[in-house]
């Protein structure tokens, strides 16, 4: 699984962190929250499961908990566990649809049916949040904020702009396919789905690491 490094902000740093989310993502007003498509059925009941095993995590940690969630899960079956895609937001990756909801209807998580997800799924949402139980929403930001697709999605901006570049499932499943970087379960490998990967993506992947062998060998 990905290691938390240690980090020396205190309470005081963790509170202006979590303040400044919130101020900066009110620039996007409610208006957006009712264009976007809404949350599917699954992330709905990701997000509830999430917080029948963690009660107290708030709109930072489930955003966090769900991108680690679906990589973790991406990288095990080779499919996501719903379908959205996270953004490369300022303080790490953002499912917009749950961010919204979260502000503005929170009824529609608290009453998602969880019974949409199987046995397996559901033991390695507990897995991953068992895991991060200890961590506060800032130690997992920092955290995705040392992952590949959030730095890729990022680019060249500076830590203050704001961006709602789509973090890939593609880069994600690159990213957590890596040695250590997944939580893994025994029963979601049973649920893997290869054959339904992206066309092209393991002759692309195929091809990268036969030009890095190339360059090693050399």
């Amino acid at each position: 699984m990905l290691v938390l490094h240690t980090m020396t902000l205190n309470v005081s740093a963790l509170s202006i962190a979590l303040r400044d989310e919130v101020n900066h993502h009110d620039k996007v007003d409610r208006s957006s929250y009712q264009v976007l498509p809404p949350a599917s059925p699954v992330l709905l009941a990701v997000c509830k499961y999430i917080r029948s095993q963690d009660s107290g995590a708030d709109r930072m940690k489930l955003q966090k908990l769900l991108y680690l969630i679906q990589g973790s899960y991406l990288a095990q079956t080779g499919n996501p566990l719903f379908p959205e895609t996270p953004q490369a937001w300022q303080y790490g990756p953002v499912y917009p649809a749950v961010y919204f909801v979260d502000r503005y209807e929170t009824s529609d998580i608290d009453c998602a049916d969880t019974s949409v997800l199987t046995e397996a799924q559901k033991h390695l949402i507990g897995a991953i949040v068992t895991n991060n139980h200890e961590n506060r929403p800032v130690d997992l930001m920092q955290l995705t904020h040392e992952s590949d697709p959030w730095v890729e999605a990022r680019g060249d901006l500076a830590p203050e702009e704001s961006s709602r570049t789509e973090i890939t499932h593609e880069s994600m499943l690159r990213f957590f396919s890596k040695p250590g970087n997944a939580t893994t379960t025994a029963t979601v490998t049973d649920e893997a789905r290869w054959d339904d990967l992206p066309a092209g993506f393991m002759e692309a992947e195929e091809k990268r690491w036969a030009g890095l062998l190339e360059r090693l060998a050399s």
